[in-house]
């Protein structure tokens, strides 16, 4: 009996040798693979810094299979230059390697995801071009799909269009749906704009003043390295901004310190703020037309989504 036991103890004490063994090797695996894209990221920027600015001009292709709205569709971003070749060098900017941009035909729908969003960046996606999201559309229609990204310091906003089919069994029972219901509730948000005549080709200045119940928002948090990201999008869907607000107050309260990935081979590392409740933004309007504006911001961990609507001349 006490053999049995002796023995039994032995054996347990093996298998948790090995199970140790496992983690520690999978730790080290991580840790490989993360310097092994962070390298391959350096020696492309560094490669590429010597370079002319960047010539082949990307292509966006979607490439998806049987979209259904109210499900999860699984969508692949591949960037390609004229050549059908990979494009190289493309860097995280605002910590994302890829900002992408989901709008529906009626601007009921407004979406800003990334594919860090689902799962970490492997140096096959980087080779490849190829980068992976998962999108649920809330209802059938047309949507425009617009990628912002950088390529060896020079910034590209790529779109294309996808239609997502009606199910032949919801057409005579479909609803109305409201998605901007219960948005921004218990929030007030002033917006204004200078000069009050907005031009196309002349620069614009967006203010946002916060409020929550009445009192101002004084700790807005920083989201994706800024107080508030804003796109703008013309009503017919061709032409698509995007930029960043900054804090118009003179105090910012410090709170700790983040450094970005990319950011890993500097000795200072990036400081993060409370934001608000005025914050300002520089717009430069391409063409004429009516635009849709969307702010996003952090609050409270939540990200605001605020909508405006302005007329270019």
């Amino acid at each position: 009996m006490a053999f049995t036991i002796l023995l039994l103890e032995k054996i347990k004490d093996f298998f948790v040798w090995i199970l140790a063994v496992i983690i520690l090797c999978f730790c080290i695996f991580s840790l490989i693979n993360q310097d092994e894209i962070y390298n391959f990221l350096k020696h492309q920027k560094y490669r590429l810094s010597a370079m002319h600015p960047v010539l082949a001009i990307p292509n966006l292709e979607l490439m998806f299979q049987d979209l259904q709205s109210n499900r999860p569709n699984h969508i692949i971003l591949s960037l390609k230059d004229d050549a059908g070749k990979s494009i190289q060098g493309i860097l995280p900017e605002h910590g994302r390697i890829l900002h992408v941009f989901i709008v529906s035909e009626n601007f009921q729908v407004f979406t800003h995801i990334h594919p860090e969003d689902f799962g970490s960046i492997t140096l096959e996606m980087l080779k490849e071009a190829k980068f992976p999201v998962t999108y649920s559309f809330p209802q059938p229609g047309k949507y425009l799909v617009a990628v912002n990204f950088t390529v060896n310091g020079r910034h590209f906003f790529k779109q294309e269009f996808l239609k997502v089919p009606e199910k032949a069994s919801s057409r005579k029972c479909q609803k109305q749906i409201d998605l901007k219901e219960n948005k921004n509730q218990n929030y007030q948000i002033e917006f204004s704009h200078f000069p009050n005549l907005i031009k196309a080709q002349q620069e614009v200045t967006f203010d946002y003043y916060i409020k929550k119940n009445g009192k101002n928002v004084i700790d807005i948090e920083p989201y994706l390295d800024a107080p508030m990201h804003i796109t703008a999008i013309s009503a017919d869907l061709q032409n698509i901004i995007h930029t960043h607000a900054r804090d118009k107050s003179t105090k910012s309260l410090h709170m700790s310190h983040n450094a970005s990935f990319h950011d890993r081979e500097s000795e200072h590392e990036a400081m993060i703020y409370q934001f608000g409740p005025n914050l300002e933004a520089r717009v430069f309007f391409p063409a004429r037309g009516t635009y849709h504006v969307f702010g996003e911001m952090r609050h409270q961990e939540k990200i605001i989504l605020v909508e405006s609507l302005v007329k270019v001349n």
